[in-house]
């Protein structure tokens, strides 16, 4: 009986930076060759191997032309599948033993193989359940600890029970732009908002704010914001400046759990369309619109970037093949 297997292959120039390629047919095998590297005789990489059942974020790779030495990628260097079809996606568990007061809190889980960026979240967390299902942006500090960047702190230390997990996700590029939840604002002429997570809002976008009334006064006075419309005139990569003045509001505050019993919809942005007085950029190559709703998900591949991996670095040029297998198997 024969066997048949879907092939794609193309090509693209390293930047140093993650690449991600999206292919038709789902990935089960993919191979990349460094074809600027291949002829140097010298320890560098210049072909890389993965395929389904390997490790996330690791593979194969060959170095040295001259004389082939084989090896094995680490997350994050290697391959990893993309689906955006899944928005946060579950990716990887492990178990949390403390989260800290600290600016910003720091989160303790042995071995929990997270690198600065990554997105996670946390679950079951006894005396911090007000950031369970909230995505949030890590920064590692060693291999046991890392911090919720864009998170003010939470009041007391919390000893999470044998259930508490942290789970790294996958960024929610399938909606664009998507719904973000809110850690922090400021009081001022030009309010800024501070996101658990970066997003993908651009200048002219118009949001409207959705903020809960606890019966704990959290929030303070920016539940008055809710239902309102702001248009969006700065951003940074987690933050969104507004065109509405906060100055009256005072502080804001961050719900606060001390029994793990804690129940809430988080405040949050809702895209909700474009200040038209504004010029919006083109941003090639899914959108025509700067801040158009952009909806199309993709199956593919992410490959680490930078020196010996399969993205490759600054101007190396790279090609690749990836096969979708198909087998009776052994019938």
């Amino acid at each position: 009986m024969a066997y048949d297997t879907v092939v794609t292959q193309g090509t693209f120039v390293g930047t140093g930076s993650t690449v991600i390629i999206p292919v038709r047919s789902d990935i089960d095998w993919m191979s990349v060759y460094n074809y600027t590297q291949i002829a140097t005789p010298a320890d560098v990489g210049f072909q890389y191997y993965w395929q389904r059942g390997m490790p996330i974020g690791g593979g194969l790779i060959w170095t040295n032309p001259a004389a082939p030495t084989f090896g094995a990628l680490a997350n994050p260097a290697g391959f990893t599948l993309v689906n955006t079809s899944i928005p946060f996606q579950v990716v990887s568990p492990a178990a949390i033993t403390d989260i800290s007061n600290a600016n910003p809190p720091v989160v303790t889980s042995a071995g929990h193989g997270l690198v600065t960026g990554d997105i996670v979240l946390i679950s079951s967390a006894v005396g911090a359940s007000q950031l369970g299902g909230i995505p949030f942006l890590v920064t590692v500090i060693d291999a046991n600890n890392f911090s919720l960047v864009n998170m003010i702190p939470i009041v007391a230390a919390a000893a999470p029970g044998a259930t508490s997990r942290v789970r790294k996700i996958g960024n929610a590029t399938y909606w664009n732009p998507y719904v973000c939840i809110i850690t922090n604002m400021t009081a001022a002429v030009n309010a800024v908002v501070t996101f658990s997570a970066p997003h993908t809002f651009q200048t002219g976008s118009q949001i409207r704010f959705q903020f809960p009334f606890l019966t704990d006064g959290s929030y303070g006075n920016y539940t008055s914001l809710n239902g309102n419309t702001a248009n969006i005139i700065a951003t940074t990569a987690s933050t969104i400046t507004l065109d509405i003045n906060t100055v009256g509001l005072g502080a804001f505050t961050f719900p606060v759990s001390a029994d793990g019993a804690f129940g809430y919809t988080p405040a949050q942005v809702i895209p909700v369309g474009e200040n038209t007085a504004t010029a919006l950029s083109l941003v090639p190559p899914t959108s025509t619109l700067g801040d158009a709703q952009v909806n199309v998900a993709i199956l593919g591949m992410k490959l680490g970037g930078g020196a010996n991996t399969p993205g490759g670095a600054n101007a190396d040029l790279m090609y690749w093949q990836a096969g979708k297998a198909f087998s009776n198997n052994g019938m």
